[in-house]
C-alpha cells in the first residue's frame, strides 16, 4: 500500500454547495468497496455465520466466484488499468457471498478480501437514496464485519484499497434517439468527417486524482459503452465512473469512506463535465 501525503486535508464532509445534483439522474447503480489483507482464518463457515447477523435485513443469499486482488500503483503510469493478481493457495479460496434484500436494490458482497455495498435501481419507480444515505449503511455494515473479524479472531483488519462506482443508463429517446448521435450526450466527442457512417463507439479514460498540494490520491475511470436494454431492447450509453484509492493514507474504514467522498465529489464533477447541458436539463438539473 503506497501512503500519500496530506490526506488529512481531505477528510470527510458535508456535500460541497457547488456539486451538480439532479432531479433525475439516469444512475442506476451506486457500489462502495474496501480492499483489505486477505482473512489467513475465514472459511466458508464464518461466512455463513456472518450471513446470520445480517439475516433479517438480507434474508437472500448467492454464492460467487471471488474477485480477484487490485492493485493501484500511483507513482506508475505505465499500466493502463490497476494491476490485478491471482494467487496460488493450498486449499481452495473461500466463495464471495452475497446478502441480498428482497427485491434486490441492496446486496452486501464479502468474500476473503473484500467487503462491498451495492445500491441498484430495480425498478422504473425507484429513487436513488442519494450518496450520504448509501455510505451510511455500507459504514455500519462495514464496522458490523470488522467486529465479526475481531470477535472471530480472523486475522488482522487492515485496509489497502477504497473504490466507489457509480453506473448510468442513458437511455434514448430524450435529447438523443440512437449510438451515431454521441455528440448529443458527451461533450468530449464529435463526429468524424470523411470516415463513413458512424455506427457507435465506445470511450475509456482515467484520470489521477489529487490533492490540495498536488499529491495523488487515486485515479477516477470513465467508460462509455453502447448498449440495449434488456426489457424492450432500447438504445443507452452505459456511462459508468470508478473512483479507487489507498483509502487516503490510513488503513481504516475512516479513511475509507474519507476517500469516497472525494471519489463521489470527484465522479459527479466528472459525469457533468463529460455530459451536454442539453442532457442536464433532461435530467433535471438543480445546480
Amino acid at each position: 500500500m503506497t501512503v500519500q501525503p496530506s490526506a488529512q486535508e481531505l477528510r470527510s464532509s458535508p456535500r460541497p454547495s457547488d456539486l451538480p445534483e439532479y432531479e433525475r439522474p439516469p444512475l442506476v447503480e451506486v457500489v462502495l468497496s474496501v480492499q483489505f489483507a486477505p482473512l489467513p482464518g475465514i472459511t466458508i463457515a464464518h461466512l455463513g455465520l456472518l450471513w446470520g447477523r445480517f439475516r433479517d435485513q438480507f434474508p437472500q443469499v448467492e454464492e460467487h466466484a471471488p474477485l480477484p486482488r487490485v492493485y493501484e500503483a500511483l507513482d506508475s503510469p505505465r499500466a493502463l488499468e490497476a494491476r490485478v493478481s491471482f494467487e496460488v493457495a493450498d486449499r481452495p479460496p473461500s466463495p464471495r457471498l452475497w446478502f441480498v434484500k428482497g427485491e434486490g436494490s441492496e446486496l452486501i458482497q464479502v468474500q476473503a478480501d473484500r467487503f462491498i455495498h451495492n445500491w441498484r435501481k430495480t425498478g422504473s419507480g425507484d429513487a436513488y437514496p442519494r450518496y450520504e444515505r448509501v455510505k451510511e449503511r455500507f459504514r455500519e455494515e462495514l464496522a458490523q464485519f470488522e467486529a465479526f473479524v475481531i470477535r472471530e479472531s480472523l486475522g488482522d483488519f487492515v485496509l489497502d484499497l477504497a473504490e466507489i462506482t457509480y453506473v448510468n443508463h442513458i437511455v434514448a429517446g430524450q435529447g438523443w434517439a440512437a449510438h451515431q448521435e454521441m455528440d448529443k450526450v458527451f461533450t468530449q466527442w464529435s463526429p468524424l468527417v470523411g470516415t463513413g457512417e458512424l455506427e457507435d463507439a465506445r470511450i475509456s479514460a482515467r484520470f489521477l486524482l489529487r490533492d490540495g498540494t498536488g499529491e495523488p490520491f487515486g485515479r477516477l475511470y470513465l467508460d462509455v459503452k453502447p448498449g440495449r436494454r434488456r426489457e424492450d431492447g432500447t438504445a443507452i450509453f452505459v456511462f459508468e465512473l470508478t473512483a479507487r484509492g489507498d483509502a487516503m493514507g490510513s488503513p481504516t474504514a475512516d479513511g475509507a469512506l474519507t476517500f469516497m467522498d472525494a471519489g463521489r465529489e470527484a465522479i459527479v464533477r466528472a459525469f457533468t463535465a463529460a455530459t451536454t447541458s442539453e442532457m442536464h436539463e433532461v435530467w433535471g438539473r438543480a445546480r
